[in-house]
């Protein structure tokens, strides 16, 4: 990101970043997860797919890569040190807006594409995750590359704004992406709440103590409707208001 930053045409920054990221997440993704990114790593983690003992590993990990790469990149080139700022004319809440909206998209399609085992199942996975979340990275370059700069990453935030220890600039583009990944994840567990932390069970109250929970067949012309007792009714009059309710919501 930092040598792009050096590019005297920028044109093909969004292109250059994304197609890394394809590749790193393509080469590491069954090693790691291929997450790279703290706002990534919080995201599912609150989707329950990531255990939160591992979560500060996983962010030690890319904090210190952020670092580490904004000093080799700024010790390769002869050129001043980027700075992390919003680009003019755009004013700093125009910055967070953007970062906070695109980094909430590229923690939706990390959730949906590589994460959920309905869309990406461990015994028949699909080929195009790293696609898609590289050409979020695309979309995103273009979209706000000259407003914020289209980071997306607290790593790399707090990496280019290494000079003021990450409390300019770099502290509030983290925590707008940080907040993009939490919604992100409400978004996730809204479309697919099957495999979210915050699963419905409806229908699974434990019968009443002292009955059983046979089900109980309804003949209404050609048709029956099974009726699950898990509500502890005992006999068929007891049963009817429930199905009728149900009828009713179906």
């Amino acid at each position: 990101i930092v040598c792009c930053w050096f590019a005297g045409d920028r044109s093909w920054n969004p292109t250059a970043i994304g197609c890394t990221l394809m590749v790193l997440v393509y080469a590491m993704g069954p090693i790691s997860g291929g997450h790279f990114n703290p706002a990534v790593t919080l995201s599912v983690a609150l989707s329950g797919h990531l255990a939160w003992s591992s979560v500060t590993k996983y962010w030690a990990a890319q904090f210190f890569g952020g670092a580490c790469g904004m000093m080799l990149a700024t010790a390769l080139s002869s050129l001043p040190s980027a700075a992390l700022a919003p680009v003019a004319p755009f004013l700093g809440c125009h910055a967070l807006l953007g970062e906070f909206l695109f980094t909430c998209m590229l923690s939706f399609v990390v959730l949906n594409c590589a994460v959920s085992t309905k869309n990406n199942s461990p015994n028949d996975g699909n080929q195009f995750f790293g696609l898609a979340i590289g050409f979020v990275i695309i979309g995103a370059g273009h979209a706000v590359g000259d407003v914020s700069g289209a980071l997306l990453n607290p790593a790399v935030s707090i990496a280019l704004d290494i000079k003021r220890l990450g409390l300019g600039w770099g502290v509030w583009y983290a925590l707008f992406q940080c907040l993009g990944a939490a919604v992100a994840t409400l978004l996730y567990n809204l479309v697919r709440p099957q495999e979210g932390r915050f699963t419905p069970h409806l229908h699974q109250q434990q019968p009443s103590q002292g009955y059983s929970s046979s089900s109980f067949r309804f003949a209404t012309g050609s048709e029956r409707v099974v009726l699950e007792d898990h509500y502890g009714l005992s006999n068929m009059s007891e049963a009817e208001p429930e199905l009728s309710r149900a009828l009713e919501v179906s």
